[in-house]
């Protein structure tokens, strides 16, 4: 299976981030093109597992659930849009989390962790929580002004992009020639205990 765990959004929310995109495409018309994500997939990736045998995901979602259940339910808000790895060579835009990045970032570690433990290969990065929205085919600058209109859409709107954090959901990921579909395999409830 490949897989990995995440926190789910909202229909609210997703509306919100495919509102800013069309703000960022209304401003930078030549990112059309690019690989843009389907709302339905929008989601923040704790851990990406690659992958795994069943096995192991059952292993890893038995090994993780005590911990990952202390945590109490928690928010999480949408903040702005912003180019990856920077604005100049951009490959990818993300919506960045606001409230709920510490919670989000200790669960992740959790996760990784574990996961490491029975021999998944680590992250080279260090966890960022982001929503990916879209993907480009080669690094391209990300007008200042796109990038300002689709973080606008947010900030006006940002009750729409507050989730209600109460699972972990390890997801498989199938990959198609239109695109991935994903599915919830697991869901670790957050009961603070």
């Amino acid at each position: 299976m490949r897989g990995f765990f995440a926190i789910a959004l909202t229909d609210p929310a997703r509306q919100l981030l495919t509102d800013a995109c069309e703000a960022f495409r209304d401003a930078a018309p030549s990112w059309r093109s690019e690989k843009w994500v389907d709302p339905a997939n929008y989601h923040i990736t704790l851990a990406f597992l690659g992958e795994q045998p069943r096995e192991l995901t059952d292993a890893l979602v038995t090994r993780v659930t005590p911990a990952v259940g202390r945590f109490r339910p928690f928010q999480l808000e949408l903040a702005s849009i912003v180019a990856a790895p920077r604005p100049r060579a951009a490959t990818m835009l993300w919506a960045t989390v606001h409230t709920g990045e510490r919670e989000s970032a200790e669960i992740a570690a959790i996760l990784r962790d574990a996961a490491s433990d029975l021999g998944v290969e680590p992250p080279r990065r260090p966890f960022a929580a982001h929503v990916t929205l879209v993907r480009a085919r080669r690094p391209r600058p990300a007008p200042d002004d796109a990038l300002a209109a689709a973080s606008e859409v947010v900030a006006a709107r940002s009750r729409l992009g507050t989730v209600s954090v109460g699972e972990v959901i390890l997801c498989s990921s199938t990959l198609t020639p239109r695109g991935p579909v994903y599915e919830a395999v697991e869901r670790i409830q957050l009961r603070g205990d």
